[in-house]
This record gives structure tokens, C-alpha cells and sequence, in this order.
């Protein structure tokens, strides 16, 4: 007999809950089985509560952060531009008018060798040359 009882044992222990489960008459659906809607704030895991207090604190936080860059772009946009702008620079800087004169003064010494060049070459020769 207490082979017989061992063996019963033995074998409800070999027997697994979802066994028992499928066997059950009621329909029965177990707590990890059962869907939650998580866009209601009862029926939410404190997981995803936390997800949503966190995202709400961001959105805060980017909404405070816009706000205040642009009650500072309408400040800057307050102030006159003579405050705001510094003073333009002489026309054209001065080192860029230093290359302007170079460039210039080479220019006309190619201009002046080639004139002189054409004009010795269109030159009659002379009574004497000959």
C-alpha cells in the first residue's frame, strides 16, 4: 500500500499546473493570461506608471525650455539694433584692399609691357635702321 502511495505522489507531482487548468470546468483565465488595458490609469502596471510620470515630467520640461527661449528671442527682438549690433567695419577691410592694390599695380605692368610690346611691333623702322 505505500507503494500505491507513493506512486500516486509521484505522479501528482509530475502533473503541471497548465494540466490542472485545462481541466478546469469554469472557464478560467489565469492573472498572467489576462490582458490589461494599460491606457487606463487603474489598470496600469506600476512600471508603466512610471513610464508615463517620466514622459510627463519631460514634456514639462521641453515645454518650460521652449517657453523660454522664446520669451528670450522676443527680448532680443525688443532691443533696438543700434544696442544690439556692433559697429560695421570700414568698406572694404584693409587687408583685403592691400590685395586689391597689389593685383592692381601687377595688372598694369602687364598692361603697360604689352602695349609697349605692340607698339615696337606695328613701329615702322626708321631710314637710319635700314
Amino acid at each position: 500500500m505505500s507503494e500505491n502511495l507513493a506512486l500516486v505522489l509521484d505522479f501528482s507531482a509530475a502533473v503541471s499546473n497548465l494540466d490542472i487548468e485545462s481541466k478546469l470546468s469554469v472557464y478560467y483565465r489565469a492573472p498572467w493570461h489576462q490582458q490589461r488595458n494599460i491606457f487606463l490609469p487603474a489598470t496600469r502596471p506600476p512600471c508603466v506608471e512610471e513610464l508615463h510620470r517620466h514622459a510627463r515630467q519631460s514634456l514639462q520640461a521641453l515645454r518650460r525650455e521652449h517657453r523660454s527661449r522664446s520669451d528670450r528671442r522676443e527680448q532680443r527682438a525688443a532691443v533696438p539694433l543700434s544696442i544690439a549690433a556692433p559697429p560695421l567695419p570700414a568698406y572694404p577691410p584693409a587687408h583685403s584692399q592691400r590685395r586689391r592694390e597689389v593685383k592692381d599695380r601687377h595688372f598694369l605692368t602687364v598692361v603697360v609691357k604689352l602695349r609697349m610690346t605692340i607698339e615696337y611691333q606695328n613701329k615702322e623702322p626708321s631710314p637710319e635702321q635700314e
